[in-house]
């Protein structure tokens, strides 16, 4: 059973309220049948009847005669109880300066629980996928938190406030007063809790997917695979310099893949004699590996044009020798700048372009 006078839950053999003093049991000829704030020491005074006739203004009537959405904050009693520790300071002080440095956290630790967790959320997804923006946009929270929290904490607990009332209007204001305590008030543990399972999703998801792909199981297998083919086709290729006739000794040899409809591989090997530079060019697919060209008559071509006697079919042939020359330098530059990515831990595509020494070649 529940106190007739501050609504406390009692014993079922209890006949005075532990918290008001008040006698809920049957009226007899004892003695005992007068309402306990006449006998009462502690409520005997005027003021004790003030403040009871206070409280009637202040109450929620139902349809029996009571005025219905009549909610004053002008002694904001139970504003009080829900909020708790801190109420003075969060009534008056427009800066919160806890919400500004623990940002949503604070938040669940007053159990503001769903804009707590959605501003986790918001946060994991920008520290994880949009790191560089994730300092910029943590200074604006922090600072957005501190402004604006009081206001909006206010604004929410008084609107549970008026719920609970209209839930509970069948209690008065110490019961009230008690159930908004309860229901109001912070909740450290599952803050931290909280909090910890943030920092462990954007640590491990960080580690897996921003820091660097060479991290990544799939990454290392798609290198592996690709810097594995590229090195069978090149070695396919130095074994068959002779039999194309390409001049020189090796020196050095590049491979870019293309990934479109289906997987491409173009091989180019550096021979070197007397002095000059010779590229052999090889294009290979799913069907093998086919010698296309080598440089060995571009001086001869270059000579004629600088003597004007290169006809159209000469012309197109120096051109796609120069075209030759011009793709290996461009794998070589790319093959670098890619391996500067993967040792600043900034690559975020698998690497498409090698370069393979004279020692790799012949090994």
């Amino acid at each position: 059973m529940r106190c007739k006078k501050c609504g406390k839950l009692m014993r079922k053999d209890e006949k005075f309220c532990e918290a008001c003093g008040y006698y809920n049991g049957e009226k007899d000829n004892s003695g005992w049948d007068v309402d306990f704030k006449e006998t009462n020491l502690l409520d005997s005074t005027d003021e004790s009847e003030k403040g009871n006739e206070e409280y009637e203004e202040f109450t929620i009537k139902d349809s029996s005669g009571t005025k219905k959405g009549e909610f004053s904050y002008e002694n904001e009693d139970l504003l009080e109880a829900y909020i708790g520790e801190d109420y003075k300071s969060i009534k008056k002080i427009p800066f919160n300066i806890y919400a500004f440095l623990v940002t949503w956290s604070y938040f669940l630790y007053r159990k503001l629980y769903i804009t707590g967790v959605v501003g986790l959320v918001i946060s994991a997804i920008i520290a994880i996928f949009f790191n560089k923006i994730f300092f910029t946009y943590w200074i604006i929270v922090m600072i957005a938190s501190g402004v604006l929290f009081n206001f909006y904490y206010v604004f929410v607990s008084k609107r549970k406030v008026e719920y609970y009332k209209r839930k509970y209007s069948d209690t008065d204001k110490f019961g009230l007063m008690n159930i908004c305590e309860e229901k109001g008030g912070v909740n450290l543990w599952f803050a931290l809790t909280a909090y910890l399972i943030f920092i462990l999703v954007v640590f491990f998801s960080y580690v897996d997917i921003g820091v660097n792909r060479d991290h990544n199981p799939k990454f290392w297998k798609e290198n592996s695979e690709n810097q594995a083919t590229c090195s069978s086709l090149v070695k396919v290729g130095y074994n068959n310099l002779e039999t194309y006739k390409v001049p020189g000794e090796v020196e050095e040899a590049v491979c870019r893949i293309s990934k479109a409809n289906f997987i491409e591989y173009d091989v180019y090997i550096k021979t070197r004699k007397d002095g000059k530079e010779y590229y052999a060019y090889y294009h290979a697919e799913k069907d093998g590996i086919i010698y296309k060209r080598n440089t060995s008559e571009i001086s001869d071509l270059e000579l004629k044009k600088a003597n004007s006697q290169i006809t159209d079919e000469e012309q197109a042939l120096l051109n796609l020798l120069k075209q030759i020359e011009n793709n290996y330098s461009d794998i070589s530059k790319q093959s670098k700048l890619e391996d500067e990515l993967i040792e600043q831990k900034k690559n975020k595509t698998e690497k498409l372009n090698y370069v393979f020494s004279k020692e790799e070649i012949i090994r």
